[in-house]
């Protein structure tokens, strides 16, 4: 066992497998690798309380220009606002999945693992997870049985359970 990959969202059920894949690296040495996918949706309730807490100052040194029509067509000037939106949730998120990745590296090194790496990646959180696997060329995947997610989630089928029977690594969730 050289790799092994670890989902994170910040959820109870990730910080347990990160526990768990932290104390298999070290008996086994392997390399941790730690990923945490940015998806495209709005930002929950809970994000956007951590944003203005954690990263207030960091998003107000971002330069977004003000929604208001300068002379010009209102339908232009809101395609604008939402793009800027777009932009602005966009940066929100990966300042919150570098946050719950920084969060995760010393949860894994307090648990003995020597060799830590983390990624991020966009899109649907099963295929990012999926990818990361196959970029690392990972033996294992350790990820938490619930995440996040929403219930639409629920109805479509759990990002843990899509990883593990689309992945050729083993995978371990954790409860």
């Amino acid at each position: 066992m050289k790799r092994i990959l670890v989902a994170v969202d910040g959820s109870d059920h990730a910080r347990r497998a990160i526990g768990l894949a932290a104390d298999i690296a070290q008996k086994y040495d392997a390399e941790l690798i730690l990923v945490h996918v940015i998806d495209d949706k709005p930002l929950s309730d809970s994000a956007r309380h951590l944003a203005d807490v954690e990263f207030a100052e960091a998003v107000a040194k971002q330069k977004w220009v003000n929604p208001e029509p300068v002379g010009g067509d209102r339908y232009q000037a809101l395609g604008t606002f939402l793009k800027e939106q777009d932009s602005r949730v966009a940066t929100i998120k990966q300042l919150l999945g570098e946050k719950i990745l920084d969060g995760a590296k010393n949860e894994a090194r307090s648990h003995g693992a020597r060799q830590v790496t983390s990624v991020i990646k966009s899109g649907d959180p099963a295929r990012g997870i999926l990818e990361a696997g196959d970029e690392c060329d990972a033996n294992l995947i350790v990820m938490g049985s619930r995440g996040l997610s929403d219930i639409k989630s629920l109805m479509l089928g759990s990002v843990s359970h899509k990883v593990a029977n689309m992945s050729p690594a083993n995978v371990i969730t954790v409860r």
